[in-house]
């Protein structure tokens, strides 16, 4: 069963750069929208979508279907279940669905721990960093339960371009860390091509900008690619490491 518009609804914490425009596609698309936000400015992208604040991670879990969290790592997700009241609050039937990138093994060890209570884990890390999340045309990849998946698709699909069903627990983040390898491969491959480009006495920018390569870096990295002619860096390791800020979650 799929989630409905009309009565589904979903909480989220983690409103950063990535989670804020997730949070704001899922309630632009008709679901009820619960949030927590530490701090208050954090709440400024939902501005103009409807949305309940809610004062504790407890009042949020016990008042949504669905809870999704975009947190920087799997500890941060612990530390949300370890606040006061949130095990209580978490109920039968409920799901739990994780937008970042962690350890497949930990995740597991969470979609346990969880099952316990009879809630259900979804490691659903995406890719695509802020750029997409605002375009919402992240990629979610998912693992866990597959009837929980089916339930959340509507969800995802929100700030979705693709969201897929892995396999079960930890597939969702095997299949992430196998993306972010093949970026970073791409990112040595590209750092290469900027060196060479640049001893072969061309304008990187220029070759970039007519060959399309540039847009596609940066489409892949998740970033907007530049408009106008702005100084592109340099073909040396300085370069190589502005390339690697654009996508700061990337883990080799």
């Amino acid at each position: 069963m799929t989630a409905n518009r009309r009565t589904a609804r979903a909480g989220f914490i983690g409103l950063g750069d990535q989670g804020a425009p997730m949070a704001q596609a899922i309630g632009d698309s008709g679901f009820g929208l619960h949030v927590r936000a530490r701090r208050p400015q954090s709440l400024d992208v939902l501005a103009r979508t409807r949305h309940t604040v809610h004062d504790s991670p407890a009042s949020l879990a016990a008042a949504v279907d669905i809870l999704a969290l975009c947190l920087r790592d799997d500890r941060d997700i612990w530390q949300v279940l370890g606040t006061p009241g949130v095990e209580d609050a978490l109920r039968p039937g409920l799901i739990l669905a994780s937008h970042g990138t962690g350890d497949p093994g930990e995740n597991r060890e969470i979609a346990g721990h969880l099952a316990g209570k009879k809630v259900a884990y979804l490691d659903a890390p995406v890719s695509g960093g802020g750029a997409r999340a605002r375009a919402r045309t992240l990629t979610t990849m998912a693992g866990g339960d597959r009837t929980a998946y089916q339930t959340c698709e509507p969800v995802f699909a929100a700030f979705s371009r693709t969201a897929a069903y892995l396999g079960p627990s930890g597939s969702g983040q095997v299949t992430k860390l196998l993306s972010n390898a093949m970026t970073m491969s791409n990112l040595d491959n590209a750092a290469g091509l900027i060196r060479l480009v640049s001893r072969l006495g061309l304008d990187v920018q220029a070759v970039l900008d007519v060959s399309g390569g540039g847009s596609a870096i940066l489409r892949a990295l998740g970033t907007d690619p530049p408009r106008g002619r702005r100084p592109y860096p340099g073909p040396d390791a300085q370069g190589h490491r502005a390339l690697r800020r654009r996508h700061p979650r990337l883990r080799p």
